[in-house]
């Protein structure tokens, strides 16, 4: 079995100011008694933590259900990149194996918060900028499939993924009335599928954080690796398994 497109998968995670936000749906905390249990406190989340929390599922779900491909060929990856100020790849390169759980929470450990003083949508264009690069760059399997790949082929294959991405539906849409419209102005703007190029097509979805966050997050899943969902709690699983 050869690779597949759901060989490399990038995430994008946005450490602007936005982020940084209470995200209104606080974790309650129970206590349990004998065969009753009652809340006894709430603990609030801000978007970033539910973003960090759906990232982790995500692995999760890949990391159950295609760990155990010994397989080179077939072998599912993963890296994150961070956009802020500065902008970041957190792993230097796609390596041989998925990357674990706790080398992503090592990585996310020592980053903390957004800060509330960088509130610029070139934020996030930066970030899918350097995702663009990085989806770009050749795993070992695929260098290894491949023989070679030269430099001038490389930066080609940037190039022209670059020249898609100026492709991509927007994602958000802005009231024609106003000349200054505030972020609660700006309306998301769904897309369940447009193709970019043969090769690259664009999926935009909106939901609030909380549990409806994760839903939508194995409902990516379902489709990145072509999984089924199973009938009563919707969690992704391999055709047949």
């Amino acid at each position: 079995m050869g690779l597949g497109p759901d060989h490399k998968v990038l995430v994008v995670l946005d450490h602007g100011s936005r982020f940084a936000k209470n995200a209104g749906s606080p974790l309650n905390i129970t206590l349990k008694e004998s065969n009753t249990s009652r809340t006894v406190g709430k603990c609030d989340k801000s978007l970033w933590t539910w973003c960090v929390e759906a990232t982790l599922e995500l692995h999760r779900v890949v990391f159950d259900l295609f760990s155990g491909d010994h397989d080179a060929g077939c072998v599912r990856l993963m890296r994150l990149v961070l956009a802020d100020c500065v902008g970041r790849v957190l792993q230097p390169r796609w390596g041989t194996e998925l990357v674990t759980q706790q080398e992503i929470l090592n990585s996310l450990s020592g980053i903390g918060l957004p800060s509330t003083s960088d509130d610029s949508d070139g934020v996030t264009l930066s970030g899918i900028t350097l995702a663009i690069e990085a989806l770009s760059q050749l795993s070992d399997a695929q260098i290894k499939g491949d023989g070679f790949s030269a430099p001038k082929k490389q930066e080609g294959k940037t190039t022209e993924e670059r020249s898609n991405f100026s492709r991509v539906p927007k994602c958000w849409e802005t009231p024609s009335t106003s000349s200054i419209a505030s972020e609660s102005d700006r309306k998301v703007v769904e897309n369940t599928g447009s193709v970019i190029s043969p090769t690259l097509s664009s999926c935009v979805f909106s939901r609030p954080a909380g549990d409806q966050l994760i839903s939508v997050i194995h409902s990516v899943s379902i489709n990145i690796y072509d999984l089924v969902s199973t009938t009563i709690s919707g969690i992704p699983m391999k055709v047949g398994f």
